[in-house]
């Protein structure tokens, strides 16, 4: 994520050349987010820590998650099932994602029987049958027996051809967040700050200031990284979790936070809590609205960061994609409730 940082003007500038000049910084920092996905894929590829950015393959049997492992694993992926009572069960190969199902296809698999021994509980595998998934990532197996217990396993080898169609399938998020920074931020006083920055012919120094930017971004960056991991670990059992996601919001937001509150918030807000789940494991969608909240900052002008103070930063931009990322029904009916009830 490159910072875009325009020189002061030197010389008196039309108001044809300030309009332009404004223009500009808008375009570029479209761009710049609109290429947002090629440093995610720069950083899946690093030696150390590509690994937490890498999104996730899952195995699924009908609508059954059974196992997940990173999309650059060769690692067999396996788990149990029982039939049901119609004799069928759906074999599922996909990217884990919030948006879209994206199917992986032709992953070879086998399918075996569990069948009990009846000494000291031990069980055998008996196979039942092997091939490819189709090209949508799926197969169905018929003929099985009803309740008996079967054990699938998946051999992935997710290909560069099946990684291109997942990040393609970002394009529409992308281009809503564009819309998104155009309308909520260019167009309504954005634009025009710009004007009024070239029409002053500010000559400010901005080197000790962009440099303390640039240093609380990368740090925000990787604090961004870990309160994700631990709204996610919190949301898996949020009603039981409310003292640990109150402390949380506390450390981000300084907000005192009444629990009980938040209990009740939960408890009516199932099917958000179990979107935001999946939202946050993610880490695709997760990177875009880092990037779209980066782009909302880089279009302040060099006055305005420098009044923004660039050592609160992170703590702004982690509140800032908190509320990015998650549902518009768990705003309203948690986040947005714990602010209203903080002392």
């Amino acid at each position: 994520m490159d910072t875009f940082v325009p020189t002061g003007a030197s010389v008196a500038l039309s108001p044809e050349q300030q309009a332009q000049a404004a223009q500009a910084v808008y375009e570029e920092v479209i761009t710049d987010f609109r290429d947002c996905l090629k440093d995610y894929k720069s950083l899946t590829r690093d030696h150390w820590y590509g690994r937490f950015f890498d999104m996730d393959q899952v195995l699924k049997v009908g609508d059954m998650e059974l196992a997940t492992q990173n999309v650059q694993s060769r690692t067999n992926m396996d788990g149990s099932t029982e039939c049901p009572a119609n004799g069928k069960i759906k074999l599922v190969h996909a990217f884990q994602t919030s948006m879209y199902t994206i199917p992986i296809g032709g992953t070879f698999y086998r399918v075996y029987e569990i069948v009990p021994t009846g000494f000291f509980g031990y069980e055998t595998l008996e196979k039942v049958t092997e091939g490819n998934l189709d090209k949508d990532g799926t197969k169905t197996i018929e003929q099985l027996k009803p309740g008996h217990q079967y054990k699938v396993v998946f051999y992935p080898d997710v290909t560069q051809k099946d990684l291109d169609i997942l990040y393609q399938s970002y394009d529409e998020l992308i281009e809503s967040c564009v819309d998104w920074l155009r309308t909520e931020s260019w167009e309504t006083g954005q634009r025009q700050a710009w004007i009024d920055y070239y029409a002053a012919g500010s000559q400010i120094d901005l080197s000790q200031t962009l440099q303390q930017l640039c240093e609380g971004v990368k740090k925000a960056i990787k604090d961004i990284w870990d309160v994700l991991t631990k709204l996610f670990n919190i949301l898996c059992d949020p009603v039981g979790n409310c003292k640990k996601l109150a402390a949380e919001l506390k450390r981000i937001t300084g907000a005192i936070v009444d629990t009980d509150t938040l209990t009740e918030k939960f408890k009516t807000a199932q099917d958000e809590v179990a979107l935001t789940l999946t939202m946050l494991k993610d880490e695709a969608l997760m990177f875009v609205c880092l990037n779209a909240a980066w782009s909302y900052f880089k279009l302040l002008t060099p006055q305005q960061i420098i009044d923004f103070v660039a050592q609160q930063l992170g703590s702004i931009l982690t509140q800032f994609v908190i509320y990015l990322v998650l549902p518009a029904g768990i705003v309203s009916k948690i986040f947005d409730a714990t602010m209203s009830v903080a002392g």
